[in-house]
C-alpha cells in the first residue's frame, strides 16, 4: 500500500497530465489524494478513486471530469 504523501503525488501528477490550470489546484485540490485507479480494457474505462476532506464546487468537479475523460480518452 502506498503512503498518503505518494498518493498524493500521483494525484498531483494525474491533474498535471489532464491540464488543471493551477490556480484550480492549488484553491481545490491540495488537500486530495489518489486511492487507486481502475481500468477496464474490454470497456476502455478508467476510473479514478479521489479521497479529499471537502467537497468540490460543481463547476470544478465538472471541469476535473471533463479534463480527465479528455486526456485518458484514447
Amino acid at each position: 500500500m502506498n503512503s498518503p504523501a505518494e498518493n498524493q503525488k500521483r494525484f498531483e501528477l494525474v491533474l498535471k497530465q489532464a491540464d488543471m490550470p493551477a490556480p484550480l489546484v492549488e484553491a481545490f485540490f491540495r488537500d486530495g489524494v489518489l486511492d487507486h485507479v481502475a481500468t477496464s480494457r474490454k470497456r476502455r474505462e478508467w476510473t479514478f478513486c479521489v479521497r479529499k476532506k471537502e467537497l468540490l464546487p460543481r463547476n470544478v468537479y465538472e471541469q476535473l471530469c471533463s479534463q480527465l475523460k479528455a486526456r485518458f480518452a484514447e
